[in-house]
């Protein structure tokens, strides 16, 4: 086995099963779910995160793991962007109590394999990381539809952390915030001006 030189999210030591299914994110898409649903359903294969796939080293990562397990799957899930974005910001802003959702939306969250400061929008843009992993041959699974099934768990939302944590993000009465009409709108026009940049670069 190759010295390992990539990092498996959820996995406190390698895995002593194959790894069937390695999935790459992005983050607040239902990643831990699908993990944990995945172990459940092939009990003897492993089912893995990298979480990486808008940074540098997440081809770099994949052909390493390659390596150790040639006939692992990259999955990549997708989700409603606007949703996708609404949570992660909510993530976020444990570290950044006054930030607004229009100000979250402007942010760099990472360099793209291009060099260019990736957006939220950005982030999740799925059309751009379908393409840029195609050569992998990715599985493409949707949250939407995949959550229906009977046995798909729902762990890690953000709505379901602990009451001290919601507490601490001053969540009104505890609950968690719905995205208002203006919000929503904001969202879907960071979205539609990413799809109009992106087809501009091709």
């Amino acid at each position: 086995m190759s010295k390992q030189k990539y990092f498996l999210v959820g996995c406190t030591s390698l895995p002593n099963k194959p790894i069937k299914y390695v999935i790459l994110g992005p983050v607040k898409c239902g990643t831990c779910s699908l993990q944990e649903y995945y172990r459940v359903k092939y009990p003897d294969y492993e089912a893995v995160r990298v979480e990486t796939i808008w940074k540098d080293d997440a081809f770099d990562q994949w052909e390493e793991l390659l390596k150790d397990h040639p006939e692992a799957i990259p999955v990549i899930i997708t989700r409603n962007p606007t949703d996708a974005m609404w949570s992660y910001y909510w993530y976020f802003k444990q570290r950044r109590k006054d930030l607004s959702f229009e100000d979250w939306l402007k942010l760099p969250l990472f360099m793209d394999r291009q060099g260019e400061p990736g957006t939220p929008a950005h982030a999740y843009n799925f059309d751009v990381w379908i393409k840029r992993w195609s050569q992998y041959n990715p599985l493409v699974v949707s949250l939407e539809e995949i959550k229906n099934e009977i046995d798909f768990p729902i762990i890690n939302k953000t709505s379901n952390k602990p009451e001290r944590k919601r507490k601490h993000w001053g969540w009104k009465d505890n609950k968690w915030p719905e995205i208002s009409p203006k919000e929503r709108q904001i969202a879907e026009d960071a979205i539609k001006l990413e799809s109009l940049i992106n087809n501009f670069k091709q």
